[in-house]
């Protein structure tokens, strides 16, 4: 359209000057200052040239290699603490097949709640690969596998945040890769239990990305929407698994919310159509979570409102409202290990006094008003610096489920798993900025960077291998624990528990000696719940060790006896049983009169210890060899008592299929019918 013509012939009106007010002249600065940064306008978001994707493919291969380098001598480690509970001694991970009974029974053992990471367990069982380093192969691939989706959606966020195509994949890689090396990892990967951490981010990270997706879908038109529909159920699929993984996924939808906000601010905001569907998705994945796991919630909302001011476990924060004065701290204590990663810092279990008000310690105000401060950041940096801002609020949302007032343990380092990936990428975009206020480009960046990133990348592959070197000697393991925490009389325990249990590394003379030592130590302490827990063990460790190993009876029922008083354990009650019915048979009447004088003289009570080991250790031989041992006594005593009858004849009914394939002790149980039929049929016999 031409200029309009001016009142005075052939003379041009001049041009409209443009209003200009402060918040043009910001929004012209801050421009100015992105596209100097490297950084595309608001509002354009970055295509991903086609040679870059191959770049970065080779890159996260490279990655791969180097974390199986420093993961391999932790490979061979024993099994430590919670993998006992949750896999080896768990009977509901036992599977045979993939039917609705197996897996129903995986919501009722350990771990209920995380059916997806028992399967996980359960599949090694299935195909016989139940050593540790089958399990911990499986953890590493998983753990290159979250490299890489944490990866794609590192590259699809700086894409969304417009950041240069080159700068992206130098920026992409330098992240997977120091947070794949990084030591504060390892528990999550060598730690045989926490699959269910890392299997849990894969499925967070993968979820992630194809929300990206779905929210910027490639392609024009119908494909489109087709892509951002079927990205849109892949992601709520995705995520569901994740949090069936583990719960601590749950935070998600929270951090999506924290990317509409803050990352497509400037990407065309949705519609009122697309935040219905966003908001409809979010809540039939509340109603999944509620419907899935009841039990969860139920006790989260517990713990966060009426039980707020109950005691719970001293480790655990004291109350839930000591937690969650204590978290702050424990938050800078992860952040100091994570930019100081000494391999020596680092400890599965650590001692920490919980906050008991903002005043005890001080450090607990300080830590707070600094947690504050960084939410303001967030605030105020939403539209500067809007991907350093989104990246710390995941990075704190990251620890809300398991920082904050659900009595978990205070410390784990595996909490630092998901949220470590956010950190890296607040951390490289204030580096970019830094680097362009001081105007370094060209060889003057690429030589000093590329050696900074090189020896950091060295030192944490350093501190990793040799990590995983300890973890792989189960000897090294312990004493190291202890090292870290030698107030810890727990770790003690474990540690004498470990020497007298004949694993590679053991050393049985050297756990006897420990082991009374430690007794001695802990009966001058105060008699609390903690300490007689641990007399039980170690008295219980001495007294199997003496009677299977030494053959040293009279010693072993000493030991048992002094188990005994602290309390009862399956292990103490076969025991118990067991030592009853071998004197019976034996006709000893030392150990009688011993067994008597603490109480434990009656056949009946005897037999009922037995039967309540056995039901807690079906898959233990010598509960199920002990148990038929001591029907066959008291039909010997009885042969018309029909309940025993019957009970035995259960008993053998119930491990004909579970020990299929063991010919020894087929014929074992084949022996023992036979002598409960005689036992039925002539009465007394000897034995």
């Amino acid at each position: 359209m031409a200029n309009p013509i001016s009142p005075v012939q052939g003379q041009q009106a001049p041009a409209a000057v443009p209003r200009t007010d402060n918040r043009t002249v910001t929004a012209r600065a801050h421009e100015t200052r992105e596209r100097s940064a490297g950084v595309v306008p608001a509002g354009v978001m970055q295509r991903w040239p086609q040679r870059y994707s191959w770049i970065f493919l080779a890159g996260l291969v490279v990655v791969g290699v180097l974390v199986v380098f420093a993961y391999l001598p932790g490979l061979h480690g024993s099994f430590y603490y919670d993998d006992f509970r949750s896999i080896t001694q768990n009977r509901m991970i036992r599977m045979t097949n993939f039917n609705r009974e197996s897996f129903r029974l995986l919501h009722t053992g350990p771990g209920g709640d995380r059916p997806v990471s028992l399967f996980s367990f359960a599949l090694h069982y299935y195909f016989g690969l139940t050593e540790p380093w089958h399990f911990r192969s499986v953890n590493i691939a998983i753990h290159v596998l979250v490299a890489a989706a944490a990866g794609l959606v590192t590259r699809r966020v700086l894409m969304v945040a417009g950041m240069d195509a080159g700068r992206a994949l130098v920026t992409c890689l330098g992240v997977v890769s120091l947070w794949a090396l990084h030591p504060i990892q390892l528990t999550a990967v060598t730690y045989v239990v926490q699959r269910m951490t890392s299997l849990g981010a894969l499925f967070f990270w993968l979820s992630f990305y194809f929300y990206l997706v779905a929210r910027a879908p490639p392609g024009p038109g119908t494909v489109r929407r087709r892509v951002a529909y079927v990205a849109g159920v892949l992601s709520l699929v995705l995520f569901l698994l994740g949090f069936l993984s583990k719960p601590h996924v749950a935070i998600l939808p929270a951090m999506v919310v924290a990317t509409e906000l803050l990352l497509f601010r400037n990407h065309g905001r949705m519609s009122r159509r697309e935040w219905t569907v966003l908001v409809a998705g979010l809540g039939v994945t509340v109603v999944l979570i509620v419907a899935t796991q009841p039990e969860w919630v139920e006790r989260t909302l517990r713990w966060a409102t009426v039980d707020l001011w109950q005691p719970v476990l001293e480790a655990r924060g004291g109350t839930p409202l000591h937690r969650l004065l204590s978290e702050p701290r424990v938050m800078f204590l992860y952040l100091s290990l994570f930019f100081f990663p000494l391999w020596s810092r680092f400890s599965l279990f650590w001692s920490i006094e919980p906050s008991r008000g903002l005043f005890t310690p001080p450090q607990t105000s300080l830590a707070i008003a600094a947690l504050v401060g960084a939410s303001y950041l967030v605030f105020r940096w939403r539209r500067s610096r809007p991907l350093v801002a989104w990246a710390l609020a995941c990075f704190l949302l990251g620890h809300v489920i398991e920082g904050t007032v659900i009595p978990l343990y205070l410390v784990f380092e595996h909490r630092m798993y998901l949220p470590s990936v956010f950190l890296l990428i607040g951390c490289a975009g204030l580096m970019w900025e830094f680097v362009d206020r001081r105007g370094w480009k060209g060889r003057r960046l690429a030589v000093p960077g590329t050696v900074i990133y090189l020896v950091i990348l060295a030192s944490l592959f350093a501190n990793t291998y040799w990590r995983n070197a300890i973890w792989g000697d189960s000897r090294s393991f312990f004493l190291s624990e202890i090292e870290h925490n030698p107030g810890n009389y727990q770790l003690k325990v474990n540690y004498a528990d470990y020497l007298l249990s004949g694993r590679p590394g053991s050393d049985s003379d050297e756990g006897v000696k420990y082991s009374r030592a430690l007794i001695t130590d802990l009966q001058r302490l105060n008699r609390t719940r903690d300490v007689k827990i641990r007399l039980k063990k170690l008295n219980s460790n001495l007294a199997v060790y003496y009677i299977r190993n030494e053959r040293d009876m009279k010693r072993g029922l000493t030991y048992l006896l002094a188990a005994a008083r602290y309390g009862y354990t399956p292990t103490i009650l076969f025991n118990l049983g067991s030592f009853y019915f071998y004197a019976k048979a034996q006709g000893n009447q030392d150990y009688l009169e011993t067994l008597q004088r603490a109480g434990y003289d009656e056949d009946r009570k005897m037999l009922g210890f037995l039967e309540i080991s056995y039901r807690t250790g079906r898959e233990n031989w010598f509960y199920t060899a002990n148990l038929l041992n001591a029907y066959i006594y008291m039909l010997s005593e009885d042969p018309s008592n029909a309940v025993y009858a019957q009970r035995a004849e259960k008993v053998l009914e119930d491990n004909r299929p579970r020990f299929a394939g063991h010919e020894e002790k087929l014929r074992a149980l084949k022996a023992y019918e036979t002598s409960l039929r005689k036992t039925m049929g002539g009465g007394r016999e000897d034995r």
